[in-house]
This record gives C-alpha cells, sequence and structure tokens, in this order.
C-alpha cells in the first residue's frame, strides 16, 4: 500500500516537473526572441515584409562603422581625394584602445582604401578612428575652424542619420567604444535606412562584397607589413546570393544582410517588358546568432515577398507597411 502511494507521489512530480519544465522551455524561447530585433524589406519597394522589436533603441556595437564607412565615403567623393592616399595613425586613436588586429601604432600610415577595408569588413576600431581623425581634421581645416577631429566627424555621422530619417539613432563614436556611459544606439528600422543607401553606394558594396583583402601597414619604422583582412559577413554568396552588408564576427549579435534576386520581367501584348527589381534587406540586433537568425528571416521575408506580389502588390493609400525614408 505504501508502495503504491509512493509510485502516485511521484508520478504526479514528475507530471508537474514535466509541467514545469515546459512552461520554463516556453519562458525561455520567448525570452532569447525578445533579446532581439529584426526587419525585413523590400530594398526598391521599401516594403516591411517581417519586423518585430524594430523600433526599439538598443546598441549597435560595430555596425557603426557602416556609419563610419558611409561619411569617409561621402567625404573622398566630395573632395576628390584618391583611395590610394596615404593617411597617417594618430597616436590618440591608438590610446583609445579597442581592437587593433592590424598592429596599428602612432605614426603608421595605409592608404585610404585599406582603412575602408578594415573598417568595412572587420570589427577594426583603431582603423575606424585613424579615419575619423583624418575625415574630421580635414573637415575642420577646410571650414577654417578649429576644435576636436573625432567630435566633428561624429557630428557628420549624426548629420548623416537626420538626412536619412534615423531618428531613433544616437551616435557618440565611430567604433564600438563606450563614450562614458553612452553607447551607439538606433533601432532596426533606422539601420535598414542607413543599409538601402549603402546598398545604393557603389563605393561601401564594392568593399563590403569582398571575401577577404590584403592590406599594407607602412610602419614609422620604415618597415611595410601586410596582412589578409577577412570579412566577418561569412554568408556572402551561397544559396541566398548575400552580396553585403555587415555582420558581427562569428555571427555574432548584429547583422545587415543583403539578398539578390533577379528582377521579374512581365511581357505585354504589344511587346514592351516591365522589370521590377528586387532586393531584401534584413537587419537583426541583439541576436544570439545573427547568422542563425539572418538566415531565416531572409528565407520567410522571400516568402513574404512572394505572397504580397502574387496578390498584386497591394499597398494601403497612405504607406502604412512601408519603411519611410526622405529622398
Amino acid at each position: 500500500m505504501v508502495n503504491v502511494g509512493h509510485k502516485v507521489v511521484t508520478d504526479v512530480m514528475r507530471g508537474v516537473l514535466g509541467l514545469i519544465y515546459s512552461v520554463l522551455m516556453v519562458i525561455g524561447a520567448s525570452s532569447l526572441m525578445a533579446q532581439q530585433s529584426y526587419i525585413v524589406l523590400e530594398k526598391h519597394s521599401k516594403k516591411v515584409l517581417l519586423a518585430s522589436g524594430s523600433e526599439y533603441k538598443r546598441p549597435v556595437g560595430g555596425m557603426v562603422q557602416m556609419a563610419t564607412a558611409k561619411v569617409a565615403l561621402d567625404w573622398r567623393k566630395v573632395s576628390n581625394v584618391s583611395s590610394t592616399s596615404m593617411i597617417p595613425v594618430p597616436a590618440a586613436a591608438v590610446m583609445q584602445g579597442g581592437s587593433n588586429p592590424l598592429k596599428l601604432a602612432a605614426g603608421d600610415r595605409l592608404k585610404l582604401r585599406d582603412l575602408l577595408y578594415a573598417c568595412i569588413l572587420s570589427d577594426d576600431a583603431v582603423a575606424s578612428r585613424t579615419l575619423a581623425y583624418h575625415v574630421g581634421s580635414d573637415l575642420l581645416r577646410r571650414r577654417g575652424q578649429a576644435g576636436d577631429p573625432l567630435g566633428a566627424f561624429v557630428f557628420e555621422m549624426n548629420q548623416l542619420a537626420k538626412a536619412l530619417g534615423m531618428s531613433r539613432t544616437k551616435f557618440v563614436s565611430p567604433d564600438d567604444r563606450m563614450l562614458g556611459k553612452s553607447s551607439n544606439m538606433a533601432s532596426a528600422s533606422d539601420m535598414a535606412r542607413l543599409s538601402i543607401k549603402l546598398v545604393d553606394d557603389t563605393g561601401y558594396r564594392f568593399y563590403a562584397k569582398q571575401k577577404s583583402r590584403t592590406v599594407t601597414v607602412h610602419k614609422a619604422s620604415g618597415v611595410n607589413q601586410s596582412y589578409i583582412v577577412t570579412n566577418a559577413n561569412v554568408m556572402l554568396g551561397g544559396a541566398q546570393k548575400i552580396i553585403g552588408l555587415r555582420m558581427s564576427y562569428g555571427g555574432g549579435q548584429h547583422a545587415a544582410i543583403v539578398s539578390d534576386r533577379l528582377p521579374y520581367r512581365i511581357k505585354s501584348a504589344s511587346g514592351t517588358e516591365e522589370v521590377t527589381p528586387v532586393q531584401l534587406i534584413s537587419v537583426v540586433l541583439g541576436s544570439p546568432s545573427s547568422m542563425g537568425s539572418s538566415k531565416q528571416l531572409i528565407s520567410q521575408g522571400w516568402s513574404a515577398y512572394e505572397r504580397w506580389r502574387q496578390a498584386g502588390y497591394l499597398a494601403y493609400p497612405d504607406r502604412r507597411g512601408f519603411i519611410k525614408v526622405p529622398r
């Protein structure tokens, strides 16, 4: 009798424990999903296909270097500076610490294009700050102003964000370094706005699609040292035809991915052809695995796009469901 009762009690306990375990698993999965923000949209139409927490402001880590590179590329174009121009590494860029895979030291020099490769392909804080100091100094000089070159550069980063309608974005540095208790903050929607701009930038697209690049550091000692910079975006190419833009190293927390597809072509009875270009942009912030999340979201995004296309590209008159980017 005691044994039977013991068995009943044991079975009940197992049932309760199983229920608790199941609840904890659900809560854990929900918590895991709550950690990330994402948005998936079609680039040309700006149609939002998937989104969750996309308006939340959160730290963007090394993804800030997308804005760093864009400001530097715009400066190069307006200033008509050659991509082979030699840029010195200031002591301040090194002293502030952070990632320094090229082992840069004060007085070293690199070509502008090599600094851009380091900034766009990798999480290189010192290379990004070197770019920022150089561009900021030149901007101050051209304007006949004195001041902090780094501050002048970060001001331009925030001006870029303002021009793109990135209302939930605040940049404080050109790399993932915190400034006091402040860090670079943005929403997934805002990073999507920046991504749209970068996809239209032929210079950025060229840099971001390279799987690796050899860069040369001209050391202050007179010795030249070459390094291979590997693209952190390990999703490049493949079945999903990834052409950019940026990913945290090791498929970490953040990613902005562009998936390409051939345009849709429809011939009319008169012989004319209607061409609809199509590209998918996926932005993930704060994911336990931005690579895994991006792969899944891109697949789901293309399915959602196909449903929208087959429904006749339905849209509300007020453009609800489309991301707004100023022209």
